[in-house]
């Protein structure tokens, strides 16, 4: 009887403990993912265009 309480304890406790994952794709994910996406496109752009700006402005100064 003993065990039996014992291990349903440790199995209550472990179903509470462990983390439930959901694998629903929802539309809030899609737009946040597309986003997110998005986001990192442009910062690339604009660290791309930051640097060739930079580029520029040393040609310059060495004329």
């Amino acid at each position: 009887m003993k065990i039996f309480v014992f291990v349903s304890f440790i199995v209550c406790l472990v179903t509470i403990i462990s983390p439930v994952e959901i694998f629903a794709d929802t539309a809030l994910d899609v737009y946040m993912n597309d986003f997110y996406s998005k986001s990192n496109e442009a910062s690339q752009i604009l660290k791309e265009i930051e640097n060739s700006l930079k580029e520029g402005s040393r040609k310059k100064s060495m004329l």
